[in-house]
């Protein structure tokens, strides 16, 4: 099982987009979840323009709670397909639907980051974008994290920003720290700074790096260009190298903490292959 939690101190590093790469890129069963606490609709508006979504997502499972329904089944029912293929399965979670419906969610947040944790025993992993850190992450997604990564540009204004961001995120992984892993993610390393001098100097490991691809960037962030010139982008080839190197990287810490070995790519979320099948029916 892998729960990687992403996040940003700034609002343009490319935090969705590279959440929606690692989704597109992980090699087992994975759900994206959509946690930022400012709503924007990014991926609904721009990868997934094109298809129709009627899921509440977040605040649909805050009501779900309230019920004491199964929060494993509504992230089911409330998920919507990233991609038509089957193996490994790839489903979205849609975030927020207006400003200040975290607050609302604010007391679902632990209940709601560990059902993404015990979605192991579905064989599916979890990647969360978490948008911006603000003030801090909220603390029940840290708790249940195995990786926690803060993406960044390397320029110095980017950079500083992170600098500032990183203690409010460091301090409560620091006391999860059997469970969670820290490091940063760099968008665009060398433009100016590499990523040795970025780790050295912020004393912070980088997990994994991503070139700035422009066009290939736009195709997932805004559905521009088409998905034949996306498939041969410098994007795509680094998204499967970081995303493989961070699922081995979760699948031996499971191993040294005694949770058993990651299941393999397909094995399916152990419910109905069809939504519908739940009773709630969701997009494609």
């Amino acid at each position: 099982m892998a729960l990687v939690l992403l996040a940003s101190a700034t609002g343009s590093p490319g935090v969705t987009t590279s959440s929606l790469l690692l989704a597109l890129t992980w090699p087992r069963d994975v759900v994206l979840v959509d946690a930022d606490r400012i709503p924007s609709q990014a991926i609904e508006s721009g990868y997934l323009r094109d298809r129709s979504s009627s899921s509440p997502g977040l605040i649909a499972l805050a009501q779900e709670r309230r019920s004491r329904v199964s929060l494993t089944r509504a992230v089911w029912e409330q998920s919507v397909r990233l991609t038509d293929g089957d193996q490994p399965s790839r489903r979205f979670l849609p975030g927020f639907t207006h400003p200040g419906a975290s607050d609302l969610f604010a007391p679902a947040w632990e209940d709601f980051a560990a059902t993404l944790a015990d979605l192991e025993s579905a064989g599916v992993d979890v990647v969360v974008d978490a948008g911006r850190i603000g003030s801090g992450l909220p603390t029940g997604l840290v708790r249940h994290a195995d990786l926690v990564m803060i993406a960044t540009r390397t320029s110095l204004r980017a950079l500083a920003a992170t600098r500032l961001s990183l203690p409010s995120v460091m301090e409560p992984v620091g006391e999860t720290a059997a469970q969670a892993e820290f490091g940063l993610l760099i968008i665009g390393p060398g433009q100016p700074y590499g990523e040795s001098e970025v780790a050295h100097q912020f004393g912070v490991p980088v997990l994994g790096s991503l070139p700035h691809d422009a066009a290939a960037a736009g195709f997932l962030s805004d559905g521009d260009g088409t998905a034949r010139k996306f498939d041969r982008s410098a994007l795509l080839r680094a998204g499967i190298a970081v995303s493989q190197r961070l699922a081995q990287r979760v699948g031996r810490r499971s191993r040294v903490l005694g949770d058993g070995e990651p299941r393999p790519a397909g094995t399916g979320w152990g419910l109905p292959a069809d939504p519908a099948d739940l009773g709630g029916g969701v997009a494609r």
